[in-house]
């Protein structure tokens, strides 16, 4: 029961935050109300915080990878696409964001492109057991064993 309400308290303190702070640490507070309303599946208000976020900080690399996974989630795969490009422009090393991507790729049914953000993702970060695997299933799904 009590991680059930760890959401709602945390999107309440960061309403709060929001409402009375020095803006100085702003763009953080809606990265984790947004956060929060994602694990409520509350999909539209993460991303009216993300966006916030992104207005207010628009060269935090997270915040557009962030941004993308709710888009992927809501089955926008292009929107997510295009805020992992522009994670990726702001911050090129981040393994994850490539195999996110790649996972949009997929989605939309473009395996080569998807396998080579899966080969990008696992050069940055060997240790990506995600990206070994959905390169193993894209390639499967391309008929090559």
């Amino acid at each position: 029961m009590a991680g059930a309400a760890l959401p709602d308290t945390i999107i309440r303190e960061c309403t709060l935050a929001i409402k009375s702070s020095a803006k100085v640490a702003i763009p953080a507070v809606y990265l984790g109300r947004a956060d929060a309303y994602v694990r409520k599946g509350d999909y539209d208000r993460a991303l009216a915080d993300y966006d916030e976020a992104i207005k207010l900080a628009p060269d935090t690399a997270i915040a557009f990878a962030l941004r993308g996974e709710v888009h992927a989630k809501r089955g926008d795969y292009d929107g997510a696409i295009a805020d992992y490009e522009r994670a990726i422009e702001l911050e090129p090393n981040l393994a994850s964001v490539f195999s996110n991507r790649g996972l949009a790729w997929a989605n939309k049914g473009e395996l080569r492109l998807a396998i080579a953000d899966y080969t990008k993702a696992i050069k940055l970060d060997p240790n990506l057991p995600v990206a070994f695997n959905n390169r193993g299933i894209a390639h499967a799904a391309r008929g090559e064993h």
